[in-house]
């Protein structure tokens, strides 16, 4: 069985705030959620979008001095 390729797409700086901006927006609202007792797995729910909110951040981290996105992070900024 052959291995896919991983998909790549071409990122710059504009792009790379972009998702750095996308990054604090995640965090933000993980603070939020995080602070709401309802009951609910909040916990859960604020530790996902902590988990998204670092996956943007590396993205942005790398994506200027690399000059390409792999797959998730290139279809997230495809959608900006």
């Amino acid at each position: 069985m052959t291995p896919q390729k991983s998909r790549t797409q071409d990122c710059n700086r504009a792009q790379a705030r972009v998702r750095l901006n996308q990054a604090r927006e995640f965090l933000d609202v993980a603070e939020v959620v995080g602070d709401v007792e309802s009951g609910l797995a909040t916990e859960h729910v604020a530790a996902a979008l902590a988990v998204l909110a670092g996956i943007a951040a590396a993205d942005a981290a790398c994506c200027t001095p690399l000059g390409y996105l792999v797959d998730g992070a290139a279809k997230l900024l495809a959608q900006d």
